[in-house]
């Protein structure tokens, strides 16, 4: 990437009157209560909400192992951000919203979580590009980010900036699942989801395959659809599991462990990973869609839970007494709209 420097941001919001950017920013609505007071920005160093392009190297993923495959990728700053006005930023999301030559998810904000707020006089904060789902390679690829921030009486929308000369290797990984959580999940409990967790499950039980005999480290439920219409399950999200940052289920091989489902649902739709299904915000899909007849339930059946990074053989978390928060993707959990998928959040006391 060049080492043009280029600031940019909102211009000025003064008792209410808001002056917008060039539209090539994709700033979608920027509001601001009559209280706040923000001088014109006659120079971009003076800007709302700065940005900086930063000289970048190449972002890099590799995988390795053999019982377990293993995945690091570096991480690289692309852009910083600035607060240039006397009110604080509470709340920054970053993320990737395109990449030139490539589906979006190939790269990935990897510390998102870290620009919750941005106060005034701080320095000035980094945004760091990873490799994300899927792999492949580039030498000069363009990275829009979008940018949505709010403080006090005053909030960005939508904001798109651009990054030129990204280059990046990610070796593929399987373990970076098939996209991203959903915003706002819905609860099982809510009254317009047509599914429930069937009495006396969950359960956290031994685990089939290798290892069979390290604590109950297999997770299982039933599913029933109390709804009028049938519902098809479609992936999932572990966002949280106590003690545990992966499932990497090992089934017995002849002679040396191989990989087998982390993730049953009714014995017709699996997930099989080559890696480890992370527990996060990672969505992954299943091999099949499943099917939940209207009036009949179906197993969930999620193994083993895992702690360390990655693979690991000996470390399974025995799950008795713990619990564990998962997003199920389903089509027709709404009887009312029974051909919108929707994320169904459901939390198991083990």
């Amino acid at each position: 990437m060049t080492n043009t420097v280029t600031k940019l941001g909102i211009v000025f919001v003064l008792l209410g009157t808001v002056a917008m950017l060039a539209p090539v920013l994709g700033i979608s609505s920027l509001t601001a209560d009559r209280g706040v007071q923000v001088n014109a920005a006659e120079t971009p160093a003076t800007a709302y909400l700065g940005i900086t392009d930063q000289e970048t190297s190449e972002v890099t993923r590799t995988c390795t192992g053999f019982f377990t495959r293993q995945c690091e990728s570096n991480e690289v700053d692309a852009i910083e951000l600035e607060n240039n006005i006397q009110n604080s930023f509470g709340s920054i999301t970053v993320e990737v919203a395109s990449v030139s030559g490539a589906d979006d998810s190939i790269l990935q904000v990897a510390n998102d979580g870290e620009l919750s707020t941005l106060d005034p006089e701080d320095p000035l904060q980094p945004v760091s590009l990873a490799c994300g789902n899927g792999g492949g390679t580039a030498s000069n690829a363009e990275v829009t980010f979008l940018i949505d921030a709010e403080g006090s009486g005053l909030s960005v929308t939508e904001a798109t900036y651009t990054v030129g000369g990204i280059s990046y290797d990610c070796d593929e990984d399987d373990s970076a699942g098939d996209g991203k959580l959903t915003d706002d999940p819905i609860p099982i409990n809510d009254p317009d989801i047509d599914l429930q967790v069937v009495e006396g499950t969950p359960e956290a039980l031994a685990p089939t395959g290798y290892d069979d005999g390290q604590g109950n480290s297999r997770v299982n439920f039933e599913l029933e659809n109390t709804g009028t219409n049938d519902a098809t399950v479609t992936g999932i999200t572990v966002t949280d599991a106590s003690d545990s940052t992966h499932i990497n289920m090992l089934d017995d091989g002849f002679i040396f462990p191989i990989a087998g489902d982390e993730v049953t649902v009714d014995a017709t739709g699996t997930i099989n990973l080559e890696g480890s299904l992370q527990v996060g915000t990672n969505r992954y899909n299943l091999s099949s869609p499943t099917a939940i007849t209207n009036g009949e339930s179906v197993v969930v059946d999620i193994e083993q839970f895992r702690d360390g990074e990655n693979g690991g053989t000996y470390n399974q978390v025995d799950m008795q007494g713990k619990t564990v928060t998962l997003v199920l993707y389903v089509e027709g959990a709404n009887s009312n709209e029974p051909n919108e998928e929707i994320p169904v959040e459901i939390t198991l006391d083990l």
